[in-house]
């Protein structure tokens, strides 16, 4: 599913929030493909969009899937991508974590380089926690720590 809005919304999804509002794009499982970084880069280039946030959330049933089923149909693309992010980790929160920053990531490097110099748009990850609603944003020296072996 893709939604993209300029207003403010709940919480989940990459945000971009450009002098116009908000623009959301929401996938589940945060998973970064041609589409959105086009909408990432459309964002930019024409919203002057210049912060991209990566919003995970715990207790995320995409990651869940990728670690305890083997599904099958469309909801296959979703999870292998996640398991590429998060390895053999078993841990749904560090393996929530691990999905974010591989996104951010696949971001950083696939978007047009001229939007991350000359437009300084910076691409960050969070973790939205759904039991008491607080959000871990997180800085780009946290960003390069080891969550796991």
């Amino acid at each position: 599913m893709f939604c993209a809005v300029r207003i403010q919304t709940g919480t989940g999804g990459n945000i971009l929030s450009g002098n116009r509002g908000t623009f959301v794009i929401r996938v589940a499982g945060n998973v970064v493909d041609s589409h959105q970084l086009g909408s990432i880069e459309y964002a930019a280039d024409h919203l002057d969009c210049k912060l991209v946030v990566v919003l995970g959330h715990n207790h995320c049933g995409a990651v869940e899937a990728a670690i305890k089923h083997d599904p099958d149909g469309h909801i296959k693309y979703i999870t292998d991508d996640i398991r590429e992010a998060i390895k053999e980790e078993k841990d749904e929160y560090i393996a929530t974590c691990l999905n974010v920053k591989h996104s951010v990531k696949v971001i950083e490097e696939n978007t047009d380089m001229k939007l991350l110099e000359e437009k300084g748009l910076e691409v960050i990850g969070a973790v939205y926690h759904l039991e008491d609603g607080h959000v871990e944003f997180w800085s780009k020296e946290w960003m390069n720590v080891t969550l796991s072996d």
